[in-house]
């Protein structure tokens, strides 16, 4: 950047995610679309995906803020994510279209 030269950005958003809770998205998610989760804190993490009859489909360890889930080998439907860090156990719904 040279001096008196003026430079211009998009708008970044900011977004809260509470202690006790994680994001999501996108949801619906099309097939072969990877999942983001958003944790409030960075930190290892256990990342498990079931099936709506509760059958384990997936599980990894990750770090940092934001962690995937890969769709490409999941059939369509609803999944649960159970996301385990810090002492805590979150959970949430996601779709596969």
């Amino acid at each position: 950047m040279e001096t008196g030269e003026t430079y211009y950005s998009e708008p970044l958003e900011f977004t809260s995610i509470e202690s006790n809770s994680l994001i999501v998205a996108p949801v619906p998610s099309i097939k072969n679309n990877d999942i983001s989760i958003y944790l409030p804190n960075e930190g290892q993490a256990v990342i498990e995906v079931f099936d709506i009859y509760g059958r384990l489909v997936s599980s990894t360890k990750s770090s940092g803020l934001i962690k995937t889930i890969e769709t490409h080998s999941l059939q369509s439907g609803v999944y649960i994510v159970n996301v385990i860090y810090s002492n805590q156990t979150l959970f949430k719904k996601f779709v596969v279209d």
